[in-house]
């Protein structure tokens, strides 16, 4: 994003087109706190998948996964505006803190594949999505 809310820095290249608004995407993720203790973690599993569009990750995270290609490997920085805000992220069924109140995180996100919903278009080229 334009005030460097979102870094994001390319390990490997992708190769094709960026999932859209309503892709379904499936990625591997690594997710740490500033403390570097990870809070998410698809390693050793199967990819993540979510629904660009439907808070299926925070905003910062589906912005930078809307700029990448499949195959694409990158380190990803998201501030708390973009991440989990002043709320921090909760698990629910535990009542425990994930990730504290306004903290930065950093994802390592792998784009392991996307299935577009026909006629959508990228993110970065639809006028709803802006």
């Amino acid at each position: 994003v334009a005030d460097g809310g979102v870094r994001k820095k390319v390990i490997k290249q992708g190769k094709g087109f960026q999932p859209g608004k309503h892709a379904t995407v499936e990625a591997h993720l690594v997710g740490t706190r500033e403390d570097g203790r990870e809070f998410f973690s698809t390693q050793g599993t199967y990819p993540y998948s979510f629904i660009m569009g439907e808070k299926g990750v925070c905003k910062g995270l589906e912005h930078a996964i809307s700029q990448m290609s499949v195959g694409e490997v990158a380190d990803v920085v998201v501030t708390a505006p973009y991440a989990f805000g002043d709320e921090g992220l909760q698990l629910v069924e535990e009542g425990m803190s994930v990730v504290p109140p306004r903290q930065t995180v950093r994802y390592s996100v792998s784009l392991e594949h996307f299935k577009s919903r026909p006629g959508t278009l990228p993110l970065d080229q639809d006028p709803e999505a802006r």
